[in-house]
C-alpha cells in the first residue's frame, strides 16, 4: 500500500502509484506496457506549481460533495455566476457547472450574455 498520509509525494512515491495505476489498467489493455514511449507523473506540488489555482494540487477546484455544487457553488450568496461588481462574471472549475466540464460555466454565461431578453434588461439600467 502507497500512504502518502504525511502529504508527501516524493519521486518514488508518486512512481510506484503510477505503476499501480497503470498495472490495474494493464487488466484489461494487455500490450499496455510495451506501448508505452515515455512516462511524466506528477504530484500535488508539480500541479500547483503549474497552475496556482490548483490549490494543493487539486484538480477540481475545492470540495466536490453535492452541497458544493449548483446554486451553493461557490457560495449561496453568489449563484448565477454574478458578482457583486457591475459586469463582472466568475467562471471556472470553483463555480457551476463545476470542474471537469472544459469551459461549461464561461459557455453558460456567454449563453446568458447573447440570450436577447437578457441584453435588453441589461440596457435598461
Amino acid at each position: 500500500e502507497i500512504n502518502p498520509g504525511d502529504g508527501s509525494w516524493n519521486e518514488e512515491r508518486l512512481n510506484k502509484y503510477a505503476d499501480r495505476v497503470l498495472a490495474q489498467v494493464a487488466e484489461q489493455i494487455p500490450n499496455l506496457f510495451s506501448a508505452i514511449k515515455a512516462k511524466i507523473v506528477l504530484g500535488p506540488q508539480q500541479i500547483e506549481t503549474m497552475n496556482k489555482n490548483l490549490v494543493g494540487g487539486d484538480p477540481y477546484a475545492g470540495d466536490c460533495r453535492v452541497d458544493q455544487y449548483a446554486p451553493w457553488r461557490p457560495l449561496s450568496a453568489a449563484t448565477g455566476h454574478r458578482t457583486p461588481i457591475k459586469n463582472l462574471w466568475h467562471i471556472g472549475a470553483s463555480t457551476h457547472p463545476g470542474p471537469g466540464l472544459g469551459g461549461g460555466s464561461g459557455f453558460l454565461v456567454a449563453k446568458r450574455l447573447t440570450n436577447k431578453s437578457f441584453l435588453e434588461k441589461i440596457k435598461k439600467h
